[in-house]
C-alpha cells in the first residue's frame, strides 16, 4: 500500500483581495522577465533534487533502490523513475505522481521559489503514453459527437485526465467540453456546438 500526503498552501487573504486585473498584470510582467532571463536551476540543486527523489522512491519501494534520471529545460525539470512497480501504480492512479511532485516542491520550496520552472515526475513514460492515448480518444469522440449531434459523457475520476481532454478539444470548433458533478461522480461532457447554439437562442 502506498500512502502519500501532499497539499498546496492556500493563497493568503491579501492575495485574494487583490483585483484580478492587478494579478494578470503581475503575471504578464513575470512572463516578460522570464523571456529576458532564463531562470533555470543550478546543477548543484538539480543533483540535490535527483538524490532526494531517489530516496523518496526507495521509501515507496520499501527499501529497494532505484535510479531516477533528471532532465531540465527552460520551463520543466523532469524526473523519470525506471521502476515497474511505481509505473504500474501511477498508471492506475495519476495522483501518486502529482503527490510526489508536491513533496519535492515542498522539500525545495525555499530554493525553487521565484524560479519559472515546473517539477514533473514520470515513471517509464506511463504519463506520456496515457496523455497520447487520451488525446487520440478525445479527437475520436469529438468526431463522434459532431456527427451524431449528441452529447458524450465520460467518467474520469482524475482531474489530470479531464484536463488533457479539455485542452485537446479546446481548439476544436465543432464541440466544447464541460465538467459536471463533484467527487467520484464528476463527469466530463463533450457537447456538439450546434446544441450549444440552440440553447443560447432560446
Amino acid at each position: 500500500t502506498i500512502t502519500l500526503r501532499a497539499w498546496v498552501k492556500n493563497p493568503g487573504e491579501e492575495e485574494l483581495e487583490k483585483p484580478k486585473k492587478a494579478r494578470r498584470k503581475r503575471s504578464f510582467e513575470e512572463k516578460t522577465a522570464t523571456k529576458e532571463i532564463s531562470k533555470v536551476l543550478s546543477q548543484g540543486l538539480v543533483n540535490d533534487i535527483q538524490s532526494f527523489t531517489e530516496k523518496l522512491c526507495t521509501l515507496i519501494l520499501q527499501g529497494a533502490a532505484t535510479d531516477v534520471k533528471i532532465k531540465q529545460d527552460r520551463k520543466t525539470c523532469t524526473l523519470t523513475c525506471d521502476d515497474d512497480f511505481i509505473a504500474e501504480k501511477i498508471a492506475k492512479n495519476p495522483k501518486i505522481a502529482e503527490s510526489i511532485e508536491q513533496i519535492i516542491l515542498r522539500a525545495f520550496k525555499n530554493k525553487i521559489s521565484g524560479k519559472s520552472i515546473r517539477i514533473f515526475f514520470e515513471a517509464k513514460d506511463v504519463r506520456k503514453s496515457k496523455k497520447q492515448e487520451l488525446k487520440a480518444l478525445a479527437r475520436k469522440l469529438s468526431n463522434k459527437a459532431s456527427k451524431s449531434k449528441k452529447t458524450i459523457s465520460l467518467n474520469y475520476r482524475h482531474a489530470y485526465d479531464r484536463k488533457i481532454i479539455h485542452t485537446t478539444l479546446d481548439s476544436d470548433d465543432r464541440v466544447y467540453t464541460k465538467s459536471v458533478g463533484s467527487g467520484q461522480s464528476r463527469k466530463l461532457l463533450i457537447i456538439p456546438v450546434k446544441n450549444h447554439d440552440r440553447r443560447l437562442s432560446q
